[in-house]
């Protein structure tokens, strides 16, 4: 009886999901096989979760599948990512405590496309859902500040996000410190780096910050 009730819950699921998609698939005109193909008929809105009766958080699960699909099929193809910044958003507004897409949109939107702040926006939801649970998080954004958009700055001030999370690593405190100043505030990240060594308990991690403090000095 277990078995045939299990069953059953899996064909409803599937059915939702399908049904769901379809739906919206006629609202938007995306549900062409040229488009399935490709990859694109996939919601770009959370405007489809009340199509799906419930099941939001299996929804995004398997539009996660259909997006690693999709980038693994173009990874090792033609690298034409343009769906893949709207798959990944999509799937964080289903189900915002997903935590690999918010990776995912640290990590390889800012590698694989050039919609830099978009991929921001996404992280930006996930600190917002997490907050300090994932350290990750700023350092995903200020490595994307860093490198892609060139704003020293601004990623000083996520590096510093990260570096007072309690489970910081000795390199972001020092990373933090070395971009502010970068950004022409030696004095704050002096202060920023007596402030890290009196709260720092690791002796190791106090003698990573007294090297960097005298190496601004």
């Amino acid at each position: 009886m277990r078995g045939i009730m299990r069953a059953v819950s899996v064909i409803t699921i599937l059915a939702a999901l399908f049904a769901a998609q379809f739906s919206f698939g006629r609202m938007t005109g995306s549900f062409g096989k040229e488009k399935l193909e490709m990859f694109s008929d996939i919601p770009v809105s959370e405007k489809i979760a009340p199509l799906l009766l419930g099941y939001k958080t299996t929804y995004a699960n398997y539009l996660w599948i259909r997006t690693m699909l999709y980038f693994g099929s173009h990874y090792h193809g033609n690298k034409d990512f343009h769906e893949l910044v709207a798959m990944t958003d999509i799937v964080t507004k289903l189900n915002p405590r997903f935590y690999p897409a918010y990776e995912f949109a640290g990590l390889m939107l800012p590698e694989c496309t050039d919609r830099y702040n978009e991929a921001k926006t996404i992280v930006k939801r996930g600190i917002t859902v997490f907050g300090s649970e994932k350290i990750m998080l700023p350092f995903y954004i200020a490595m994307i500040d860093l490198n892609r958009l060139h704003d020293t700055a601004e990623a000083a001030s996520y590096m510093m996000t990260a570096a007072k999370n309690p489970m910081a690593k000795p390199y972001m405190i020092k990373l933090a410190a070395t971009l502010l100043s970068k950004s022409n505030k030696v004095n704050l990240a002096k202060e920023f780096l007596y402030d890290s060594y009196e709260s720092a308990e690791n002796p190791a991690v106090k003698r990573a910050i007294l090297d960097k403090i005298k190496s601004l000095n």
